[in-house]
């Protein structure tokens, strides 16, 4: 009988869960591409039939509702649902409305809720009037709102983070940035994704620590988990945030080095992106470079002021070059960099990659580590030529109008006018 059929009581709990960002006009509904986390690695849910849940979050407090409904159920004996997602959700469940859309509405009103942090960024979008973006700053230990807020975000993590997973709320070193959609109009906020970070100490080495008494604290600052909900992406707003976050630490005389915590290929595409347009048309980093090869002195020396990881900084290097090289063809003028071609630019790549691969290369004939540069050479300029056709002189082309939090910028001065 059908009836006895496992296979028709079966369902894709990535399928069945539908995630909601309420507006007071409307709501913007979107799947999620995970739940494992949740409902097991096999992504099933057994035991429904017609099975459908609904998560959904105030725009501004994030404040979650949830419930379900189905056409059937197997027996009382089958998992439940409510118990199996609630303690993933705000304060392991406490915080959730069941059910109740009346109950949840009227909470969202008495709670009041105000968003947390300081505002470290602003940005507007040219296709966008109505609105305007602010990228807010909290510290999750420090701000009780800002935990509140972060304990009902966190579920993004699980939902479109492979592999991803909860942080440790109570260390003080975790900082978030989040962006808002903040109407002219003065109507209510709505939340658009967020980025946790997290600061280390740096040690300086024994020589420095053990002959200093009261010891400047430098700290690398790590991106660790970053989204844009699925309504907001291609937008623009990845790049924003991205940048938000990196000009703050830039402004900070105790950061030294800005890194990335395993990044997908989507956020290195991303990341090199922001870097090589506020290298290039922001910071002007090339100019201080008169010939080629490139000493490794200068690379040090500009990828310290620039707070990079040196494998990020060469490779920004490399494209930079490239970039130049590219527009000295198109315009026929000098590019002011002595030896700029290509030869030069494939020499100083392979030069990078016989160095970090320098043992697997040792034992090869002379002929084969020849063969295996080259294929890694090309592959790595392809890729430097995709990521290079999608950046721009921002000086020149601008989407977007920003300023920064406090002042106003004119569109054609902005250094802040990239997005995702």
């Amino acid at each position: 009988m059908a009836e006895l059929n496992p296979t028709s009581w079966t369902c894709s709990s990535n399928n069945a869960l539908y995630v909601s960002i309420a507006e007071p006009k409307g709501a913007f509904t979107f799947k999620p591409k995970f739940t494992y986390p949740i409902f097991g690695e096999a992504e099933q849910i057994f035991g429904y039939k017609d099975l459908r849940m609904d998560l959904a979050f105030d725009c501004k407090s994030l404040k979650p509702f949830f419930n379900y409904r189905y056409s059937s159920k197997m027996s009382e004996n089958v998992k439940d649902i409510k118990m199996q997602i609630l303690p993933f959700l705000a304060e392991k469940g406490k915080d959730v409305v069941f059910k109740d859309e009346g109950k949840w509405l009227d909470s969202i009103d008495d709670e009041k809720f105000s968003i947390p942090g300081d505002c470290v960024e602003e940005y507007k979008i040219r296709s966008d009037v109505l609105n305007t973006y602010k990228v807010f700053k909290f510290n999750i230990a420090k701000s009780k709102g800002g935990l509140k807020l972060h304990r009902r975000m966190q579920v993004f993590v699980l939902l479109y983070i492979e592999a991803g997973s909860y942080i440790d709320d109570k260390d003080p070193a975790w900082d978030i940035y989040c962006i808002y959609k903040c109407p002219k109009d003065g109507s209510k906020e709505t939340f658009i994704g967020f980025t946790t970070t997290y600061s280390y100490w740096k040690y300086p080495g024994h020589l420095i620590y053990d002959a200093t008494d009261s010891l400047n604290v430098r700290y690398r600052q790590k991106i660790s988990q970053f989204i844009i909900l699925p309504p907001f992406q291609s937008k623009r707003h990845g790049q924003h945030l991205y940048e938000a976050v990196v000009n703050d630490w830039l402004k900070d005389s105790s950061v030294e080095e800005i890194t990335v915590e395993d990044p997908s290929e989507a956020f290195d595409d991303l990341r090199d992106r922001c870097d090589m347009e506020r290298l290039l048309f922001e910071h002007h980093f090339l100019k201080s470079l008169d010939k080629l090869p490139v000493t490794a002195e200068w690379i040090e020396n500009v990828r310290k002021q620039e707070k990079m990881e040196k494998r990020q900084f060469a490779r920004c290097v490399e494209m930079g070059l490239l970039y130049l090289l590219n527009e000295q063809q198109k315009t026929m003028k000098p590019s002011g960099i002595d030896g700029l071609s290509q030869k030069e630019i494939r020499k100083l790549i392979k030069a990078r990659l016989y160095k970090k691969n320098r043992d697997a290369l040792a034992d090869l004939e002379k002929g084969d580590m020849q063969d295996k540069l080259q294929t890694a050479y090309q592959r790595i300029r392809d890729d430097y030529m995709r990521i290079l056709s999608s950046v721009r002189n921002t000086q020149k082309n601008r989407l977007s109008l920003s300023k920064r939090a406090g002042s106003e910028v004119d569109a054609g001065e902005s250094k802040k006018a990239k997005a995702e």
